[in-house]
């Protein structure tokens, strides 16, 4: 199956980390990293320059040291 571009948000409640996932579907991500909200459309207050802003990371990369983070702490 063809990855897909879904966005995220891990919501820390002073702040919030946002990615862009490519990942097989919502219920992957869902299940590897259920930290994550993954969002049925940006935000109201997020521009198209913001947007293409989201850092971009494939699912199971290993590079992405926010990630990383969230597996060892499932």
């Amino acid at each position: 199956m063809a990855r897909q571009r879904f966005l995220t948000v891990y919501d820390y409640g002073q702040g919030a980390v946002w990615r862009v996932v490519l990942a097989e579907s919502r219920d992957q991500i869902e299940g590897e990293l259920p930290q994550l909200t993954v969002m049925d459309s940006p935000p109201d207050w997020m521009t198209p320059a913001e947007l293409d802003a989201v850092t971009v990371v494939e699912i199971d990369s290993r590079e992405d040291a926010f990630l990383n983070r969230l597996r060892e702490e499932a």
